[in-house]
């Protein structure tokens, strides 16, 4: 299977497994709008950073050292238990680290703002990297008072 449709089977697999509300219980339909293939060298990272006019973003690991240059996601509600002073906030993350593992996707929402540590390892990080944006049929507040806009 060619590696950009791994990459939409990855969003949709993904979006399978979440709450997602679709008033016609048809499948979401979308568009892979964005992909990338960058290479990092020893000492290379990547700053913090967003992904903007997209509703889902991927990487997959082409060829990496899984001891280095770990991905970070920053919790998008740290702000809401960062100052508060009772133990049970101490199970929040303020930030989330995964090993690039290769042959591995890592699908995630694109408003989470991520980075990666530096790339310590000799092998250099190949990785392919893309947005997803799905197709909207619906107006309306969210997706429970919504006008069908049309069919096609």
């Amino acid at each position: 299977m060619p590696l950009h449709e791994a990459a939409l089977e990855a969003c949709f697999n993904y979006v399978a497994q979440t709450p997602w509300q679709n008033q016609d219980n048809n499948p979401p339909e979308g568009l892979l709008t964005h992909a990338w293939v960058s290479i990092y060298g020893r000492d290379h990272f990547v700053p913090e950073h967003i992904h903007t006019d997209s509703h889902i973003s991927f990487v997959f690991y082409g060829a990496s050292d899984e001891e280095t240059g770990h991905i970070r996601f920053r919790n998008p509600a740290a702000q809401s238990f960062r100052m508060s002073h009772t133990l049970a906030a101490e199970m929040f993350c303020e930030v989330y680290a995964f090993p690039p593992k290769v042959g591995h996707f890592i699908v995630f929402p694109s408003f989470m703002s991520h980075y990666t540590d530096q790339h310590k390892g000799d092998q250099d990080r190949i990785i392919y990297s893309g947005n997803f944006v799905f197709r909207r049929t619906y107006l309306g507040d969210g997706f429970l008072n919504a006008t069908k806009l049309s069919d096609s």
